[in-house]
């Protein structure tokens, strides 16, 4: 079989989301971020992985807010509530 010549296996842990889940969330995340400003999308180089490394980063959260990336309401940033719950509005919030 020439894939299996191609690509060698790869063994190792995984989260507990399916390939169908992980799927889902990565479509997602690029539909949210394609919704934000232009601006804010120059601003991470319109590249959603260095964009969702910024989210993730606890010593971001007050530029996260401050840009108006997160509603200021909201009472974490993504890495401190370390959920996939919260979504990114148009306007460029993230919302519950």
């Amino acid at each position: 079989m020439e894939h299996a010549k191609e690509h060698a296996p790869q063994y190792g842990e995984t989260s507990a989301l399916t390939y169908h889940e992980a799927k889902q969330l990565t479509a997602k995340q690029d539909s949210m971020f394609r919704d934000l400003p232009s601006s804010t999308r120059k601003r991470f180089n319109h590249d959603v992985e260095e964009f969702l490394t910024f989210l993730e980063n606890p010593a971001n959260a007050e530029d996260i807010t401050d840009d108006g990336i997160i509603n200021s309401s909201s009472s974490s940033t993504p890495a401190e509530s370390n959920t996939t719950t919260e979504t990114l509005a148009p306007e460029g919030d993230i919302t519950p």
